[in-house]
């Protein structure tokens, strides 16, 4: 046993660690093949206790313990012997047998199990400052206490660990509760705990017959029994399937709506010779037959230039036969998979868009989201960076931020039920699909998703997500604020649904500039279908929206025209560039390369204490192709009916003035509030768009006085009301704007953003006499004016 100054010792060097801001949480690497055991915790047990509950039949009204039926997940009603589910629940716990100083003996000899929960009890005490860290561990009687529960009904039960540490004879008092990170229980597919726990190791081998089935089964569960997934969810089809004579039909996709071109897949994969369709030139027969059998598309990483993509020179050769091993390996892999759950037809843009034809592509990515929408299921090669990468080779092994540790299973006679693998998941790598701009939509625009990521396939629809191991391994259904999938940013839109719609759109509008683009000119036309779908389901609630070269605005209503101009660059502007070629208006967050937020995302409804002060007069925008409202433009400008003021009447007044690059800290409170810790005074902050963008701000800033003393100006969008004016608060914000050159009066480009933080203790000479209602505003006293942004 460790002395107490050892023991002291020891806790300073974990505190120290501790400390960091990625603290290392094990010193090993461990598996399910070689999980951790050792002589410390190889002794410790998780014993099994099923406790009863009693039945309420809303039948008959019956109550009781029923009968033991077939099934243990069910129980026989005792008044009319109906199936009623089993209540009982199984508690698992562990009190380990371990004292406070024998448990810090053991962390320090490399217990994997006893280091974490150490660590995890002085990570526990470090909102007090670590004074309550030590004296913790003083009492010798503590112990370590882990357990978690199921219902004996469910099917999948998962398990998350809950660790308490306090009194081993269990009274409540002086228990700490331990929750600095999430532990699991898992078991593996051989164990007899498979019976109590669904959770299991990650299947690699994404090709063999345990995810094959997975995916096969998850597709027959969705086609049979998901009337979420049937189409287009929209809030009218939720509510005609929810009533209670809805009877869900076969699906089919509408012939109109079949690709222009299909691969068709051999029926033996042996054969090596693929065959472009086009589908104009089938008889109907066959059309038919696709309609009611379906389609599967892929969505991948082009990753540079492909061996063989569809052209005119081409077209022949494709559409005769050609060999399979002509094409990148991502696209050989996705037909196996297309074929292996029982699809005949595959679309890949590579090779079913004619790669040299313009008006073949406009064509073609203007129906994009009826192909995505329509297939039957959508291949997602989320972990190939190229498409000449492949997607189907064996995983490495997982690593996990904690264990497995090894803990043996036990129920009340003492007898083995297998064992449970206690573990922390480790943080998910970025896949690769994730950073490019088009697979976006390709995802959103989907109702089902066959997702091969770096670890396992994973399933996703718009109902339901799943993956072939890990903690959720049978379709989970989807809830009101919670996951979209197990995958980060690759899911169906339609999981959205009940979601407002500004939100929603801000969140789509900053996952979307997060991603890279190859040919950054199709910053719009890489999202536009998700802009149509969007704008129509907003439609069909009722709402007068139009789209503007990225903004999806309420016509009538003004706040929702000023919230989307508030976006700005972020964490910075330092990957913020502006566009070489035009592409977008500049009030649009698509004149922009870099990942962008939108600043009304900051504001909840209760910091709404705003007065707006500018509303839209006047818009414009000139289309690449009428035809398509949501693609690319060639130009545009928006007009406000504004106050503005020149940035150099600013700087005579009694503030200071201060260009800000790192938006971090504002994003960290909201764009209309200050932190409170902030004691500087009131200042005029201003957010400059780009670093060249900066230095023009600069310029007028701290450059020498000329004529051009209009050059720059301060467009107000919102002042803070009454209610919100005082320390701490922000008064205005709005749009910091340059005049373009050129004769035209008051018209401007936009180039950052600007806030004035306001202070109730300034006097009015300190403002230069301009006062305002109950505060202080530089723009009190100041008439509307047009203000035209191009």
């Amino acid at each position: 046993m460790m002395d107490s100054q050892a023991i002291v010792q020891y806790m300073d060097q974990r505190i120290e660690v501790l400390q960091q801001t990625n603290p290392p949480f094990h010193r090993n690497s461990f598996t399910f093949d070689t999980p951790h055991t050792c002589q410390h915790c190889q002794q410790e047990v998780i014993q099994i206790e099923t406790r009863s509950n009693t039945n309420l039949c809303f039948e008959c009204m019956w109550s009781g313990v029923g009968k033991a039926a077939e099934d243990e997940r069910h129980r026989i009603c005792g008044g009319c012997s109906r199936l009623l589910e089993n209540p009982d629940m199984r508690v698992y716990s562990a009190t380990l047998s371990y004292s406070p100083s024998q448990a810090i003996g053991a962390s320090q000899s490399g217990c994997a199990l006893y280091e974490l929960l150490v660590d995890d009890l002085l990570l526990s005490q470090k909102m007090f400052g670590w004074t309550r860290a030590k004296p913790i561990f003083s009492n010798d009687s503590n112990r370590f206490m882990l357990s978690f529960s199921s219902s004996v009904s469910d099917p999948h039960p998962t398990c998350t660990l809950s660790v308490r540490f306090g009194p081993a004879d269990g009274t409540a008092t002086g228990f700490n509760s331990i929750d600095s990170r999430q532990l699991e229980a898992w078991t593996t597919t051989t164990s007899k705990a498979l019976r109590y726990i669904s959770s299991r190791p990650y299947e690699r081998d994404v090709t063999s017959s345990a995810s094959i089935n997975f995916a096969q089964k998850c597709l027959k569960s969705c086609l049979e029994t998901h009337y979420r997934c049937r189409g287009r969810l929209t809030e009218e089809s939720d509510r005609q399937a929810r009533r209670p004579d809805y009877v869900m039909a076969t699906e089919s996709v509408e012939i109109a709506d079949i690709p222009s071109r299909l691969l068709h897949i051999p029926p033996d994969l042996s054969q090596t010779r693929a065959k472009l369709v086009q589908v104009r030139d089938l008889p109907h027969e066959e059309k038919l037959e696709i309609s009611q059998s379906g389609f599967a598309v892929l969505s991948y990483c082009w990753g540079g230039s492909q061996p063989v993509m569809l052209t005119t020179a081409n077209l022949l050769h494709l559409t005769s036969g050609f060999d399979a091993s002509e094409m990148a390996q991502t696209i050989q892999d996705a037909m196996w998979v297309a074929q292996e759950i029982g699809q005949k037809y595959l679309w890949v843009d590579a090779l079913c868009i004619l790669q040299d034809d313009g008006r073949d592509k406009e064509r073609e990515i203007a129906r994009m989201g009826k192909y995505y929408g329509g297939a039957t299921v959508t291949i997602c090669a989320a972990s190939a960076s190229t498409a000449r990468e492949g997607f189907l080779s064996k995983r490495e092994a997982h690593s996990y931020a904690a264990g497995p540790i090894r803990l043996p299973l036990r129920n009340k006679n003492g007898d083995e039920e297998g064992d449970v693998f206690v573990l922390t998941e480790d943080l998910d790598v970025e896949e690769p699909t994730t950073t490019r701009g088009w697979t976006l939509q390709e995802s959103l625009l989907s109702r089902r998703i066959l997702i091969f990521t770096q670890k396992q396939i994973y399933w996703c629809c718009v109902n339901s997500y799943a993956g072939c191991g890990g903690m959720h391994v049978s379709l989970v259904d989807r809830f009101v604020g919670g996951k979209e999938s197990l995958v980060e940013n690759i899911y169906p839109m339609g999981s959205m649904l009940d979601r407002d719609m500004l939100s929603r759109w801000i969140l789509l509008v900053e996952q979307y500039t997060k991603r890279r683009l190859g040919f950054e000119g199709d910053k719009l036309l890489a999202f536009s279908a998700v802009a149509a779908d969007s704008a129509d389901v907003y439609k069909g609630r009722g709402k007068d929206v139009i789209y503007l070269a990225g903004l999806l605005v309420e016509y009538k209503n003004q706040v929702s025209w000023l919230d989307q101009l508030l976006w700005y660059p972020f964490p910075d502007i330092a990957n913020s560039t502006r566009a070489k070629d035009y592409r977008a208006p500049s009030w649009s967050w698509a004149a922009l390369d870099g990942r962008i937020a939108v600043g009304s995302n900051l504001i909840t409804e209760t910091e709404r204490h705003l007065e707006m002060t500018a509303k839209s007069e006047a818009h414009h925008i000139e289309l690449s192709d009428p035809k398509a409202p949501y693609g690319s433009v060639l130009g545009g400008h928006l007009t406000l009916w504004a106050k503005a003021l020149p940035l150099r009447d600013c700087m005579k007044l009694s503030l200071s003035i201060e260009v800000v690059v790192d938006w971090t800290s504002v994003a960290s409170v909201g764009l209309f509030f200050a932190d409170p810790k902030d004691d500087l005074p009131a200042r005029i902050e201003l957010f400059p768009d780009t670093k060249e963008d900066q230095q023009i701000i600069e310029g007028e800033v701290i450059g020498p006085k000329s004529p051009s003393h209009d050059k720059i100006q301060l467009v107000c969008l919102y002042e803070a009301d009454a209610e919100m004016r005082g320390v701490h608060r922000v008064g205005d914000a709005g749009l910091i704007v340059a005049a373009c050159p050129g004769p035209a009066e008051d018209t401007f480009t936009r180039i950052g953003l600007f806030r004035i933080r306001r202070d109730l203790k300034l006097s009015e000479s300190s403002m230069g006499g301009i006062s305002g209602r109950n505060g202080l505003t530089v723009f009190d006293g100041l008439q509307n004016r047009p203000i035209q942004i191009t």
